[in-house]
């Protein structure tokens, strides 16, 4: 019921179309795939920033990095999706192939950025040299090239929020910086997951532990954080354990991790399409696995660093332009004001539901109303009969 309070009614930026002409001036140095050791502190010192073109519905929809597209006979424009984790061999090209046929067979595919330098705002145009999968990889053995100074940008750390098409644009930070219009907490909270070598060592997820809460019911997970996955996706046990076989899917629910480590708020307006968020039929013992798929990056801001560890922090549904900070885990954060138009979008809302304790707090009073009603109920029950 209250998923549909969360209905969002702003109008989601166009990102500008890519300016083809700006790179066609310009030797594109083709180069990716470079270990995390070639590469500088020096090449790292700009920060390179994108809007993000939200998550569908419909998982079919094309989502992620507005990028232009030449062939050598045409050149157009698309969207490329993003894969976090190394990219798997031969979808890019290597420092090894340049020059070779099936090199310079590849499209050219180039991403334009804003460059903050010095304070100041620059635009560039990042080289994506792959084979034509139209993706664009996040890791620390995923690196582009800057098509205006030829130096090589990390993708690692990397700063993140996915959005939501139609309602706020998602956002991509590089160069130590976070999006501090995406946050809507005061501060970070780190994820400990299982073994030692973070994020990038288990191509893409990890394993972890906590609870599941939604309209006053609470359960046990363990949790795979899988950004690649497109869905939430939860166990059979999920519809049972309310005792009336209500999903999570499609309400508010809160994700506790570790006891407390992070609680990450997910508004049931991003988990109300079966493509982004389902219970498996199945109760075998090997499919109760909660996996938190890319839902759970559209509800939460993450940095992932460079050893894989990654720090989150609730994300507000604010349609503003992307506004990069350098990322302190220690520092307090300061979410920004909603805008006029989401003011006037949600007069009765006021400012209890722009923050996580806020829509604790309005969850908590669902919750304790739920209960006395359920009381009444049967009590005039017991009292008919």
């Amino acid at each position: 019921m209250h998923g549909n309070l969360v209905r969002l009614v702003a109008v989601v930026a166009i990102v500008a179309q890519v300016d083809l002409a700006f790179t066609s001036a310009r030797t594109i140095v083709q180069r990716s795939l470079l270990t995390a050791s070639s590469i500088s502190t020096e090449q790292a010192e700009a920060t390179y920033f994108w809007p993000l073109v939200g998550l569908n519905a419909d998982a079919s929809v094309p989502w992620g990095l507005n990028v232009s597209v030449s062939t050598g006979t045409e050149s157009f424009a698309s969207v490329y999706g993003l894969s976090i984790g190394d990219p798997p061999l031969g979808s890019t090209a290597s420092e090894e192939k340049l020059g070779s046929s099936s090199a310079s067979e590849n499209p050219q595919v180039t991403a334009t950025s804003k460059v903050l330098q010095q304070n100041n705002g620059e635009i560039s145009a990042i080289n994506i040299v792959n084979d034509g999968t139209p993706q664009v990889f996040l890791g620390p053995n995923a690196n582009y090239s800057d098509t205006n100074s030829s130096n090589i940008v990390p993708t690692t750390p990397f700063g993140i929020n996915l959005g939501q098409a139609g309602v706020w644009n998602g956002s991509l930070t590089l160069s130590g910086s976070f999006d501090v219009n995406r946050i809507a907490s005061k501060s970070w909270m780190q994820l400990r997951t299982s073994g030692d070598g973070g994020y990038f060592s288990e191509s893409g997820s990890r394993n972890t532990s906590g609870t599941i809460q939604w309209m006053g019911s609470s359960t046990d997970a363990e949790f795979a954080l899988d950004f690649n996955s497109e869905a939430i996706v939860l166990p059979v046990s999920a519809n049972t354990s309310d005792g009336m076989g209500r999903s999570p899917c499609g309400n508010d629910m809160t994700i506790t991790i570790n006891g407390g480590d992070a609680n990450i708020i997910i508004p049931g307006n991003i988990t109300s399409s079966p493509d982004r968020c389902y219970t498996r039929n199945s109760s075998n013992p090997g499919f109760q696995t909660t996996v938190l798929g890319q839902p759970f990056l559209q509800a939460a801001y993450a940095y992932f660093d460079r050893d894989g560890s990654i720090w989150v922090t609730q994300a507000n549904q604010y349609d503003l332009p992307v506004n990069p900070q350098p990322f302190d885990p220690n520092a307090a954060l300061a979410p920004p004001s909603p805008p006029e138009s989401w003011k006037l979008a949600h007069p009765d809302w006021d400012n209890i539901l722009t923050t996580p304790s806020g829509i604790s707090q309005y969850l908590a009073c669902l919750a304790g109303f739920g209960f006395l009603m359920f009381v009444f109920v049967a009590l005039c029950n017991g009292i008919l009969l």
